[in-house]
């Protein structure tokens, strides 16, 4: 049997930075392509690459009456649920007893004015644990300018 000798070098903090940008960059470019896609098939005036250089650790895409039509793997890995278990479902799906209904009414009311905007909100991941989730979420808009989905960048606050 052979061996190489290799020689030890030490693993140095930039390195291991290095190697998760480039993994959050490749995330973000799966992330870009898949919009890219459904913005060409839905027809948003939007562009998803402005949209996308906020911060962010899932997308969420509902129609206009929020029910979930896609999400990334950063939602999957944020809350353990994975896309077949939520598409179709409304992010209500995600509330349990400490969220609360004031912040739900405020949402939908700032939903109708058809702006984006930040809000934060009490959520459930599938193992019963409560996360904060911060939500910017941004009306996108067919050719006939009328609200036709919604994208919601969303990270886990600590």
């Amino acid at each position: 049997m052979t061996y190489i000798n290799i020689p030890r070098i030490p693993l140095h903090c930039w390195d291991i930075i290095s190697l998760m940008e480039a993994v959050r960059r490749n995330e973000k470019s799966k992330d870009l392509n898949a919009l890219t896609q459904l913005k060409s098939k839905l027809r948003w005036k939007s562009n998803p690459e402005k949209l996308l250089r906020s911060h962010y650790h899932a997308i969420v895409l509902t129609d206009y009456k929020l029910n979930i039509h896609w999400v990334n793997q950063g939602f999957t890995k944020m809350t353990g649920y994975n896309s077949k278990e939520i598409i179709g479902n409304t992010p209500a799906m995600f509330q349990g007893r400490l969220s609360l209904r004031s912040t739900n009414k405020k949402i939908r009311r700032q939903l109708s004015t058809g702006k984006p905007f930040t809000e934060r909100v009490i959520n459930y991941k599938k193992n019963g644990q409560i996360y904060t989730c911060e939500l910017n979420i941004f009306p996108l808009r067919n050719k006939n300018n009328q609200v036709s989905h919604f994208l919601a960048l969303e990270k886990e606050i600590l």
